[in-house]
């Protein structure tokens, strides 16, 4: 956590560091439901990413502050969807940076399951970004550790707040979006600059690609518990 403070504060020009886990599903509660409600609650999947980057105007020496929160319906929460968010990521961030961008840190938590086991390693290996170094470092598998922790906390505690005031009723990830969208979105403008914002993007589950890979048409990397930094070199 302290060298990632530190590349942070120094970060290089043409660099992104992003900041992004699952955060614990948001839970669809209505103000006015009925005690039998309790049993059957939906869910919607919150991934929230953080990501810092100089910023794009030329003669400005800012780092820019963007957060991204993802909400869908599908809640398997598997290697396959931290992929599908990644690569939009990765997009947007090529879409934002352009040419400048030349080496992407993503930065996670390393739960097996979603970002540090055979799977994502192979959707690592086969990240086709031109010109873009992208390398993943993991830190502790536990919640309130970083940005994109504290940004799902933020967003979660607001729209709740929203729900017990009567003011939305969310019943699945399309409505959340839109509340968040609404009350949420931001952007913090300088000038000709935006160095703070916050957006939502609805990930449908259609998006999310399960039948190209599975765990057993890779093979195992031996230690991989105790590896902390890994680069994509080539596909």
């Amino acid at each position: 956590r302290e060298q990632l403070r530190q590349l942070r504060a120094d970060l290089p020009q043409g660099w992104a560091l992003v900041t992004c886990d699952f955060a614990e599903n948001f839970l669809c509660k209505f103000q006015d439901e009925p005690q039998s409600a309790h049993w059957a609650y939906k869910q919607v999947t919150l991934f929230p990413a953080v990501a810092f980057y100089h910023c794009a105007t030329a003669g400005c020496e800012e780092v820019t502050r963007e957060e991204v929160a993802f909400l869908c319906d599908d809640l398997k929460k598997d290697a396959h969807m931290s992929d599908a968010i990644i690569k939009r990521i990765l997009a947007h961030l090529r879409e934002k940076m352009g040419s400048e961008l030349k080496k992407v840190i993503l930065a996670s938590d390393g739960c097996a399951a979603q970002f540090k086991s055979k799977l994502p390693f192979y959707f690592l290996s086969q990240t086709k970004l031109d010109g873009v170094q992208v390398e993943r470092v993991y830190f502790g598998a536990r919640h309130g550790k970083n940005d994109s922790d504290w940004s799902g906390g933020a967003i979660k505690r607001s729209v709740t707040r929203d729900l017990a005031a009567g003011v939305v009723c969310v019943r699945n990830a399309k409505d959340m979006y839109e509340h968040c969208v609404q009350t949420l979105a931001f952007q913090d403008s300088c000038g000709h600059c935006v160095h703070i914002s916050r957006q939502f993007v609805l990930l449908t589950p259609d998006e999310i690609v399960r039948s190209n890979v599975s765990s057993k048409d890779v093979g195992t990397l031996p230690g991989s518990r105790k590896i902390h930094h890994v680069r994509s070199l080539a596909p």
